[in-house]
C-alpha cells in the first residue's frame, strides 16, 4: 500500500465510522479523535527522527527539526493526556488504524538511504499533511462538542496548514522533485506557531 493509499484509507474509514454510527460513535467521537491526533502526531515526530538521523541534507534536516519542535510541543498541550488511561472503547479505531499506517511508513523510510529517502521523507510529509487537513477539517472538527477539544483541534490544523505550505513552498520544487537549497527553507520556519484565537 502506497503512502497516500494507506493515510486516504484511514480517512475515509473514519467518515464512514461518524455517518454510520450516530448517536453509538459520539459519546466516544471525541476521544477517537484525540487519540487519533496523538498517533498522527507521534509519528510526524518518529520520522522526523528518523530524517535527523539518516539525510544528509541541511534543508531537511532544518525541517524535521521545526517538525519534532512543534509537534512535540503541541502534543503535550493535548487534552488527549486527561483520558490517556480511559481510551475509547470503539471495535473499529482510527487511532489504531492511523498507529499501524504510521509505523508502516516508518518502516518503509527506514530501508531507504540518500536522496532517495529524502524524497520519500518529504512526498510522505506532503500527503500525510494533506490528509490530515482534509480529516480535521472534513471529519473531526465538525463533529466536536466541546469548545476545548475543537480550539485545540483548531491549533492543530492551523500548524498542519502551516507546515504544509512550507513544505509546498521551500521543500518541494515543482519542476523536477528535488529538495530545495536550505536558505529557502530557513526563512520561513521559525514564526511562532499559530494560535487559535489569533
Amino acid at each position: 500500500m502506497t503512502a497516500i493509499s494507506s493515510w486516504l484509507w484511514v480517512v475515509l474509514q473514519l467518515i464512514v465510522i461518524t455517518n454510520a454510527h450516530g448517536e453509538i460513535f459520539e459519546n466516544n467521537f471525541e476521544k477517537e479523535s484525540l487519540s487519533a491526533l496523538h498517533e498522527t502526531i507521534k509519528s510526524e515526530v518518529d520520522n522526523a527522527n528518523l530524517a535527523m538521523s539518516k539525510s544528509q541534507n541541511q534543508s531537511l534536516i532544518t525541517f524535521a527539526r521545526k517538525i519534532i519542535d512543534d509537534y512535540s510541543s503541541i502534543d503535550g498541550q493535548s487534552p488527549y493526556w486527561q483520558f490517556k488511561n480511559n481510551p475509547p472503547n470503539q471495535q473499529i479505531s482510527i487511532a489504531h488504524s492511523l498507529a499501524a499506517s504510521g509505523h508502516e511508513q516508518g518502516l518503509m523510510l527506514s530501508k531507504l538511504q540518500g536522496s532517495d529517502f529524502d524524497k520519500a521523507y518529504i512526498q510522505n510529509e506532503l500527503e500525510h499533511h494533506i490528509l490530515m487537513s482534509g480529516m480535521l477539517e472534513v471529519s473531526m472538527m465538525p463533529n466536536i462538542k466541546s469548545q476545548n477539544i475543537k480550539n485545540y483541534s483548531l491549533n492543530c490544523l492551523l500548524l498542519f496548514k502551516k507546515n504544509l505550505e512550507t513544505i509546498r513552498a521551500s521543500l518541494v520544487d515543482a519542476q523536477n522533485n528535488q529538495i530545495a537549497p536550505i536558505n529557502n527553507v530557513t526563512r520561513k520556519l521559525y514564526a511562532p506557531p499559530p494560535r487559535a484565537n489569533d
